[in-house]
């Protein structure tokens, strides 16, 4: 028997196990497959429980909004209502409270409690809404005592069920040098080192709120928390208002149209500083829409200095959305136009009667009556709102552009006449020489006046005639006048009608001369002047400040002969 072997076949033997080097290969995929679909599938699931709680937290936060709003809308909205910062409690002369202290200015001068407490930072800029604590009739209360004011409500998170509320002295709401609260789980920081910076003051520029929790329903536990704080920007100067009005001849020019923001520091760089109306870019201040877009014009601004930019340093007092509306604080209501009303006649009869000292011809601008009951005007002649409206028209009697002035018919009359805006009577004693061997002296009474007389009109005054100022002695009978008083021989006095006097029939000029509208200009006596020992008319003419060294006393009226022959002009003082 005859076998035959035939050799293996190479290419077999070189193929052995390749089925398991690509099975294993094809395991390692897989399992990197399903670990990465494992990976991916955590992060889709972190990445949807982070979502949810965004979502979550976006809710809460758009219910907090919705409950600030409703809770301004519920204690602010009635027009009676005002607002004001925590940080209106201040010492015994009105100046902001360290932190913890206790308001001294709480009682309202008919001993009525406002409601103010202590404040700390982080409750320093609350605002609170106060109200009227008269309960009977507003208006008639008004006429003979100052209105009380009294908080109403906090408006900050937190118990919502009683007011006023949480209260700015709470230390729960406190922030500490770190910049942080005690108990994150009771409070919130809402204004911290990114909007109020870091520098020396910035934690009093805090603002923390009060943490509220959410609770779920089903379990009774919280799942979230929200807080919320209104910030009153009625309080703040705009930032963003341009002048737009530049006539003399009328009154709304006369009123301030702008901040003086380049005043302020920060605000007021050489290089760059606030735009003022003469500057090329003041007409761009409209276009600021929201606070931090001020560094757009001002770079400057948002540079911080000490840890703090100028910006960060007015958070609390500078606005781009202030709005006011002219409602009535006291009753109710949107305010009359006064500007229509005396453009017109003057009505005969109270086209409202619900406001009592409506413009009416004849009567008196404080009404004499209120519910049946006279007032403390009952008795009272002006002012009357026939003079308001005079006052008003006096574009009307314009001669070339100006106000002519012109004397009251009566005394309860108007006049067109500068204002008297400070009146001041100096009174002294000169010594002279008489002599000066047996230390003796002669006394003389001398005196001045300084008077400024202001243009409250939005057109040039001009008066043709001059101005004449005289002091009267009006004392009742039996009181004896100003005079140097003492053991003296002779007591020369400083005004009287009866004899010879320093202001006896002295009268003081001013020369006819011309305001602007709003202009104030002070005169002074000028040059010594000797008033003779009798009752004679004497004229002084006044010089303005700046021609008449004011400061100098001697230049004023002296009484009297300085020859030191006639004793009885002098008072012979032994020194």
């Amino acid at each position: 028997m005859k076998i035959q072997t035939r050799p293996e076949r190479r290419d077999s033997l070189e193929n052995r196990g390749f089925a398991l080097v690509v099975t294993i290969s094809l395991m390692i995929l897989l399992t990197l497959i399903a670990v990465g679909m494992l990976t991916l599938s955590s992060i889709s699931l972190r990445a949807s429980g982070q979502a949810d709680a965004m979502s979550v937290a976006r809710q809460n936060a758009r219910m907090a909004l919705m409950l600030a709003l409703g809770d301004l809308q519920r204690n602010a909205g009635q027009d009676q209502r005002v607002t004001a910062t925590a940080d209106i409690a201040g010492d015994a002369v009105g100046l902001p409270l360290a932190a913890g202290a206790q308001p001294l200015n709480d009682k309202s001068v008919n001993d009525v409690s406002k409601g103010l407490t202590a404040v700390l930072p982080g409750t320093r800029y609350w605002t609170g809404v106060f109200a009227n604590s008269e309960t009977g009739n507003p208006f008639a209360a008004s006429l003979t005592k100052t209105p009380s004011p009294s908080v109403v409500r906090w408006l900050v998170s937190g118990d919502a069920t009683n007011n006023p509320g949480t209260l700015p002295s709470d230390a729960a709401y406190s922030i500490g040098a770190n910049g942080e609260v005690g108990d994150v789980a009771k409070a919130v920081v809402l204004a911290g080192k990114n909007t109020v910076g870091t520098g020396a003051g910035a934690i009093d520029r805090y603002v923390v709120a009060p943490l509220v929790p959410v609770i779920d329903k089903t379990t009774s536990k919280p799942v979230g928390r929200y807080g919320w704080w209104v910030g009153d920007e009625g309080l703040k100067a705009k930032l963003n208002m341009p002048k737009t009005f530049d006539n003399k001849a009328n009154y709304s020019a006369l009123v301030a149209q702008r901040r003086g923001w380049e005043t302020v520091q920060g605000f007021n760089d050489p290089g760059a500083p606030y735009p003022d109306p003469a500057s090329g870019v003041h007409q761009f201040l409209s276009k600021i829409i929201t606070l931090p877009q001020t560094e757009l014009l001002l770079p400057s601004v948002g540079n911080p200095v000490g840890g703090s930019s100028p910006l960060q340093n007015v958070f609390h007092s500078a606005t781009v959305d202030s709005r006011g509306l002219l409602t009535d604080t006291l009753n109710g209501g949107t305010k009359i136009d006064l500007t229509a009303i005396l453009s017109g006649t003057l009505p005969t009869t109270n086209p409202i009667p619900s406001i009592p000292n409506y413009p009416v011809k004849g009567t008196t601008i404080v009404p004499t009556k209120v519910d049946g009951v006279n007032t403390i005007a009952s008795k009272m002649k002006a002012p009357t709102w026939d003079i308001m409206k005079d006052f008003y028209d006096r574009s009307k009697q314009l001669s070339g552009g100006e106000l002519i002035v012109k004397g009251a018919p009566s005394n309860f009359a108007p006049a067109i006449a500068p204002v008297v805006t400070d009146f001041r009577v100096l009174m002294g004693v000169r010594l002279k020489v008489k002599d000066a061997t047996a230390g003796k002296f002669n006394l003389f009474a001398c005196g001045k006046i300084a008077i400024a007389i202001a243009n409250p009109y939005s057109y040039p005054l001009k008066w043709n005639n001059d101005i004449e100022v005289e002091l009267v002695n009006q004392s009742n009978s039996g009181i004896s006048p100003s005079r140097i008083w003492g053991n003296l021989p002779a007591k020369p006095p400083f005004i009287s009608t009866s004899e010879a006097a320093v202001f006896n029939k002295t009268v003081f000029r001013i020369k006819a001369g011309s305001l602007t509208p709003g202009e104030v200009r002070a005169y002074t006596v000028g040059s010594s002047v000797k008033r003779p020992t009798n009752t004679s008319r004497l004229v002084v003419d006044l010089k303005e400040f700046g021609a008449s060294n004011p400061s100098n006393f001697d230049y004023c009226v002296e009484l009297g002969r300085h020859d030191g022959i006639r004793g009885s002009e002098a008072v012979q003082c032994p020194v």
